[in-house]
This record gives structure tokens, C-alpha cells and sequence, in this order.
């Protein structure tokens, strides 16, 4: 097996972690990772609309799964970073409220002991309008056996600490935050099977641990590989990445009461004559599905009020009500 780096005790692995886990050699000592939530808009019966030109199989690779897909899939992949991990391994596990419960069930049914949670508290709130907006995600710990004890006595199950703004992955975690995890488990090697664009990888190098990730896309590789190396990192609001904000525009108008926020966060970021072109398409394509959300919502007065005002920020315009 090939791997796509390896430099300074990191490799990075290009590929399906289903496909590349059985082909690692060594123990591993600590296990942190982040797997697509397949949670909160993707709804179960949504996550399987066949719709063309959907951000919905491509926004991330396998963040379109259902409840029973992911509890699987999640089961498969469990048992094999049991079989890899060595006797009192941690498995630090990122996921939010609504799988916790599948992801408990998968790694558990897969001899996973389940020892405890971290929250991560982003000190900030969710998406607008949202029902009890969201500031927090979990991170479950497991132990492969008996758990190996934490290696210093100031750890608490509570992290404080902003979203880092980078745009490196959609679900970048804190650099902090993924290093505050491995001094808790200790020096050893480290293994994260989604490793997106390189943070665990990254703070394993920086605490002097051997590390290895695992990435399904390849445009993530590179950039875990640049920042690994020191690089400057473009960021995916730039030309070359702007198509993955214009699919998560293009999805979002199956919920217009987020859209707000994502075009706020989108106008805020877009920098550059090279982008006019590409955000220019994303805008026509994001008019157009309000457009066709607006038909869909007829005779819904209030919905209907929340597109036109979308639609109209999109073209430029103040809206206003008007009796």
C-alpha cells in the first residue's frame, strides 16, 4: 500500500479507511476521529432524495447516509480500529446529540467500553433560527479493555474553545482541542480514519507522536500534506474550492430559514476578482432553487415571506414587508 506522504514519523493514506484499515501493520495507541455526522438536515428519509446536481452526495464523501446506512457502516469501521487498537486504547470519537446513540451502539456492539464524554463547548451559538440553536458537539471516549489511565490529572470532560475560522474542511475541529484530547491518552502512535485536512495529524507531530490519516478525498490529502510541511494553505472560499460552497448553497434551499446565515458567512469570505466568475454561478444557481422552493412553499404565507426575503438579498435588494 501506497502512501500518498510520509515524512517526519506522519503518513497520510489516500483511500476508503474500510479498504485501508486491514492493511496497517502496527498497533495503535490512541485513536481520534471525526466521521460524517450523516445528522440535522440530512434527515434519514432527505439523505436519499435522488436530486440532480445535489450537494448531497458530494458535499463530503458518505455524509449522505441514513440512520440504519451509518450505524453499519459505523459498526464495520469499529471493529476494525478495535482489531488495530492495542489493549487500553483510547477512541476519541467526534459526533453530535442526534447519533450519539447510534455511534455508542456500534462501537459497543463491537467491543468498545464506553468510558465517558467530552463536550465541546464552541462559545457561540448554532445556525439562526434554529430550535435551541446548537453550541456544542460530543466527543464519546472508548477503551479497547481496561482503560489505560489518564495521563495527567487535569483533564475535565468540558473543552471551551471557538470553530476555527480556516477553511480547510467544512468540520474542521480546533487544533487545541484535538491536542488536549492525546496528552490525555499519552505518548504513542495515533491514527485518525477521517482525517479531513490534518489537524489530529498535526498536533500529533507537534507533541512529538507518530501519526497516521486516512482521507476518502484527495484535495484533503494535499492540504493536510501543505500543512504538515508548513505550507500556506488555500483556503476553499478561494477559485479552485468555491465549487464545494456553491453545493452547499445549491442544498440549502431545502431548508430557507438557514440560507440567512449561509449567505452572510459566503459574502463574508469571498475575496478576490479570480472568484467573480464562480460565486457569480453559485448565486444563479442558489436564485434558481429558491425560485423553485418559493413554487413548492405556495399558500405557506410565512415560508413563502422567508424565501422572497432570501431571494431578494441574493439580487442585491432591500426587502420589506408591506401591509
Amino acid at each position: 500500500m501506497k502512501a500518498y506522504y510520509e515524512r517526519d514519523g506522519v503518513t497520510i493514506y489516500h483511500g476508503d479507511c474500510l479498504d485501508v484499515l486491514p492493511q496497517l501493520p502496527d498497533k495503535i495507541h490512541t485513536i481520534v476521529g471525526d466521521p460524517p455526522y450523516c445528522s440535522g438536515g440530512r434527515q434519514q428519509a432527505g439523505a436519499r432524495l435522488n436530486l440532480e446536481k445535489s450537494a448531497r452526495n458530494t458535499w463530503f464523501l458518505t455524509d449522505n447516509m441514513g440512520t440504519d446506512s451509518f450505524l453499519w457502516w459505523m459498526r464495520e469501521i469499529a471493529g476494525r480500529l478495535f482489531n488495530l487498537a492495542e489493549l487500553g486504547a483510547h477512541f476519541y470519537c467526534f459526533t453530535d446529540w442526534r447519533q450519539y446513540s447510534n455511534l455508542v451502539t456500534a462501537c459497543e456492539t463491537k467491543g468498545w467500553t464506553l468510558r465517558n464524554v467530552v463536550v465541546w463547548d464552541k462559545a457561540r451559538g448554532g445556525a439562526m433560527g434554529s430550535f435551541w440553536r446548537n453550541n456544542h458537539e460530543w466527543v464519546p471516549v472508548f477503551t479497547k479493555g481496561p482503560a489505560r489511565a489518564i495521563a495527567h490529572g487535569s483533564c475535565f470532560n468540558t473543552w471551551h474553545g471557538t470553530k476555527p475560522q480556516a477553511d480547510e474542511h467544512a468540520t474542521v475541529k480546533p487544533l487545541g482541542l484535538v491536542s488536549y484530547l492525546l496528552q490525555a491518552a499519552g505518548t504513542g502512535s495515533v491514527l485518525d480514519p477521517w482525517m479531513g485536512s490534518g489537524t489530529t495529524l498535526l498536533a500529533a507531530k507537534t507533541l512529538g507522536c507518530r501519526a497516521i490519516g486516512i482521507e476518502i478525498e484527495e484535495q484533503y490529502c494535499e492540504i493536510a500534506a501543505k500543512r504538515l510541511q508548513g505550507e500556506p494553505v488555500m483556503p476553499m472560499t478561494r477559485a479552485d474550492d468555491l465549487h464545494v460552497r456553491k453545493q452547499v448553497f445549491q442544498q440549502r434551499w431545502m431548508a430557507p430559514i438557514t440560507m440567512m446565515a449561509d449567505v452572510d458567512r459566503l459574502l463574508s469570505t469571498v475575496r478576490g476578482e479570480e472568484q467573480t466568475e464562480r460565486w457569480n454561478e453559485a448565486i444563479e444557481a442558489g436564485k434558481a432553487n429558491v425560485a423553485k422552493r418559493m413554487a413548492e412553499l405556495a399558500g405557506q404565507a410565512d415560508r413563502v415571506t422567508q424565501c422572497l426575503e432570501i431571494l431578494a438579498r441574493l439580487n442585491g435588494l432591500k426587502w420589506e414587508v408591506r401591509a
